[in-house]
């Protein structure tokens, strides 16, 4: 019997019905505790006395809460009340995509659109081992604001992953039952047979042919002669109907239609990138005007997060396209294929041979060499060697001793080096270099006195910068340069610029959520660069040297980043697929989890027993969100904006610090209103986190004028009271509440809360980066190295070190940072952070 309005199941209220279907009925209902609007699945009473239906709902469930992603339906909670099962989930607002269809075929722009957030919602599916296996237009719901939201994975399987196996439904779902949709279900599907990522995209290509036609790619009149028709026809010529279409997009389609899954496309990520980049897609062919927003950003943790917020594509392999235009073609090249993360290439002056330094695992980077007619990648030199740029003479600039930054910025000593020879140090403390056009000199960024110096020549400062500066190229004639300006120094936030040997700067593009990567123009005329107005939407782009220049899109595939362009007019491009998750080991447990919410998730936290966690969500934009989540893969709850710095013991209070003007706040885990702090008179906090008794905060930051030291501030609105010397920039409270480790001239110190003096940490390397204190307050656990981390338990009064875990993702290909490691006081849990950047290096011809 359907709800009223007013009935109350669980701590929701029924407000109206919204619809019904197969797996139960759908209401608008409103959350009491957190007063918002949801909108509740139920399964009927009847229903749920069927095993099989229920556990279709309870695998639904499980499913979509598993998948936290801009295109898929959020899940916010599940529960049973009164024999009815329910899940709650965002209430959306819009239609389905089978109701825009009533009216017929789409315009080609907004199906390319509406096909593209499809792909990409299925690309992170896929990327957690579960397939959809039932997507169709009445699965796919259109925003008013142009989002698209996949629903109902009721019939959604969890496949093999590279961990291991996952739970996999019994009986319902095994090979040899037939389940989907008839019309939109893959050959393997109509066998019975079982389901892959594959399926899923021929599922896509028939929702993308309809809505292209206006018609079903297999419509027949009974569902037998339907199957047969997917098994051994193809769906009519779109041409017939779409004269307009573009026969590059009708190939995707038949890509996506192959009846061998082997001959698909075999990502969805291959299928997103297939889209953006076809002639006449509005994301490759409209020139888009970049508006100048000018936002600050966080320093902590910058090079966790930043600049890798990019959701991946592949570029299409063995074919031609045209340009934007339409008149150009162009043709992709695929030049790496090991996982592995590139910082760097450039392409020697013959224009075929590609120079890159890059990274199987880890950010210690290695010189390889890629010739025209090698079967694979040559490496060239020493480890720790960095590509910085290549002469028109085909010489070499590399960093030596490279130690990584953040981002694709390393620091060393500056080298020239021929491909067939050794290194020659030249300069030290430098992090980028570019070579005049006749190899005579070069543009250096080198750092001194807390600033970024932009030299051209060598020896000429340009330009300064208490920011930093990446990317700087010199341009065809050599008289001018082209860089990347950052306000902070750990960022990849930014603006596009060119100096000029008089030093008159001209600003070219920005502000953008990132920039990494830039090149002339082969005559000049123009800069490319790669940058995203957000960490989802990180594209390459041309602006030229007008008095008012307009950055166009020239790639429009998110994850594309921009080399180098050779004289010959190629361009070498990197396809970026990135993402930043968080693992932990739950005390009791043997296995560690990974817990990644949004794929761009860091700064774990997690409470004295390790089954709470607070982390920064970076995937709203700018300013983050704490969010809190039970170790137990629970759904999230989100806190409100900021990043995420310490969970308060007893597990009340969240601390973190807003982005945007570095206030702090506190967020109640439970009823109650948040609290923002007033740090005042300290010009700047460095770090915090509780006392033990969760009744006072540690905060360590500078009063002007002053060196950094730490206060202690009561809970909720205390006042700021100094408890350490001056010069501590970071400090961490002991579970005595008496003792304080901090940093102090680059390394660490003890001391005592109030008192006057410090002590050496014996046995604390500089090296070491601070990851709890053990539950007796005599030992500290500490991380160091690349990947693996290692995870140390050290004894202050004997310095001994007992190697607790290696930290790292199973599958390390693409990982360059293991970070932000916290340990519960025990030892026996752990988080961490890890950084995933898998490059894939193309050359690209006739692109202009």
């Amino acid at each position: 019997m359907p709800l009223t309005t007013g009935t109350p199941v669980g701590p929701y209220e029924i407000l109206a019905p919204i619809g019904a279907g197969g797996m139960g009925e759908v209401y608008r209902a409103r959350d009491l505790r957190l007063n918002r609007d949801v909108a509740m699945k139920v399964l009927p009473a009847a229903f749920a006395q069927d095993a099989e239906r229920l556990a279709r709902f309870g695998r639904e469930a499980k499913a979509v809460a598993a998948l936290s992603h801009p295109n898929i339906l959020a899940i916010f909670d599940t529960g049973t009340h009164d024999g009815l099962a329910f899940v709650v989930t965002e209430l959306l607002d819009g239609e389905a995509l089978r109701d825009r269809l009533r009216a017929g075929a789409l315009p080609v722009r907004k199906a390319v659109e509406i096909a593209v957030q499809i792909a990409r919602g299925l690309a992170a599916a896929h990327a957690k081992g579960i397939v959809h296996r039932d997507l169709k237009p009445e699965n796919v719901f259109t925003l008013h604001d142009g989002q698209v939201k996949i629903l109902d994975f009721g019939l959604a399987r969890q496949t093999l992953t590279g961990s291991g196996a996952t739970e996999t439904a019994a009986g319902i779902t095994d090979p040899g039952v037939v389940m989907g949709t008839v019309g939109y279900m893959a050959p393997e599907q109509v066998r019975g047979q079982t389901a892959d990522a594959r399926t899923d995209l021929f599922a896509l290509g028939v929702v993308l042919y309809e809505m292209l036609s206006g018609e079903r790619a297999f419509k027949c009149e009974t569902a037998a002669e339907t199957m047969t028709a997917i098994l051994k026809d193809d769906p009519p010529d779109l041409g017939g109907s779409r004269p307009d279409l573009s026969p590059a997009l009708d190939r995707i389609v038949r890509h996506c239609l192959e009846k061998n899954p082997a001959e698909r496309f075999q990502t969805a990520r291959d299928v997103a990138f297939a889209l953006e980049a076809f002639p006449g897609s509005a994301i490759s062919a409209t020139s888009t005007v970049i508006s100048r927003r000018r936002r600050r950003w966080p320093t902590l943790a910058a090079s966790l997060l930043l600049g890798i917020g990019l959701i991946a594509g592949a570029f299409l392999l063995g074919r031609r396209t045209s340009g934007a235009d339409g008149s150009t073609p162009r043709s992709f090249d695929r030049k790496t294929f090991q996982p592995q993360s590139v910082f760097n290439a450039r392409l020697m002056p013959d224009g075929q041979t590609i120079v890159l330094s890059a990274a199987l695992h880890g950010s210690v980077p290695e010189l390889f060499l890629i010739r025209p007619d090698a079967a694979a990648p040559q490496p060239l030199g020493q480890a720790r060697t960095h590509l910085l740029s290549v002469s028109s003479k085909g010489e070499l600039a590399v960093l030596t001793g490279a130690s990584w930054l953040g981002n694709r910025i390393f620091r060393g000593t500056l080298a020239r080096m021929q491909v067939d020879g050794a290194p020659r140090p030249w300069l030290e403390h430098v992090s980028e270099a570019d070579w005049a056009p006749d190899g005579s000199t070069l543009a250096i960024v080198r750092q001194s006195g807390g600033k970024d110096h932009l030299e051209y020549p060598i020896g000429t400062e340009l330009y300064a910068t208490t920011g930093s500066v990446s990317d700087p190229r010199v341009s065809p004639d050599g008289n001018r340069v082209a860089f990347m300006d950052h306000e902070q120094s750990s960022d990849d936030r930014g603006w596009v610029k060119v100096v000029d040997r008089a030093r008159h700067v001209t600003m070219l593009a920005g502000e953008f959520a990132g920039e990494q990567g830039l090149a002339w123009s082969s005559d000049g005329t123009a800069v490319l660069f790669s940058a995203g107005l957000s960490w989802d939407l990180f594209q390459t782009y041309s602006v030229t040297l007008s008095a008012h220049p307009t950055p166009r899109v020239v790639i429009g595939s998110p994850g594309s980043w921009i080399y180098d362009v050779g004289r010959n007019g190629t361009w070498l491009v990197d396809r970026v697929d990135a993402r930043v998750g968080i693992m932990v080991l739950v005390p009791g447990e043997t296995t560690e989890r990974d817990l990644t919410w949004r794929a761009w998730d860091f700064h774990p936290n997690l409470s004295g027993d390790g089954r709470l966690m607070l982390f920064s969500d970076g995937s709203l934009g700018g300013n983050y969100a704490l969010s809190l989540r039970r170790t137990d893969g629970s759904p999230v709850v989100r806190l409100g904006e900021g990043m995420a710095w310490d969970l308060s013991p007893d597990g009340n209070w969240a601390l973190g610090q807003i982005p945007t003007d570095l206030n702090l706040v506190l967020y109640p885990t439970g009823p109650s209103e948040p609290v923002h702090l007033d740090r005042r008179p300290l010009e700047r906090v460095e770090s915090g986190s509780f006392f033990p008794d969760s009744r006072y905060l540690l905060l360590c930051g500078n009063e002007p004028g002053r060196l950094s030291r730490c206060y202690r501030m009561a809970i909720p609105r205390g006042t700021l009271q100094p408890v350490t010397p001056e010069g501590i920039s970071d400090g961490w409270v002991a579970p005595d509440g008496r003792t304080i480790i901090g940093k102090a001239n680059g390394g660490y110190v003890l001391c005592t809360v109030g008192g006057a003096a410090t002590r050496p940490a014996l046995g604390v390397r500089p090296d070491d980066d601070f990851a709890g204190w053990s539950a007796d307050s005599r030992a500290v656990f500490v991380t160091s190295g690349d990947v693996p981390l290692r995870l140390e338990r050290l004894d202050l009064a004997t310095s001994h070190r007992t190697l607790i875990a290696l930290l790292a993702p199973r599958d390390r290909a693409g990982v360059l940072a293991v970070a932000a490691v916290d340990v519960v006081p025990d030892g026996r849990g752990y988080a961490y952070s890890y950084i995933e950047r898998l490059s894939t290096l193309f050359t690209i011809s006739g692109a202009r």
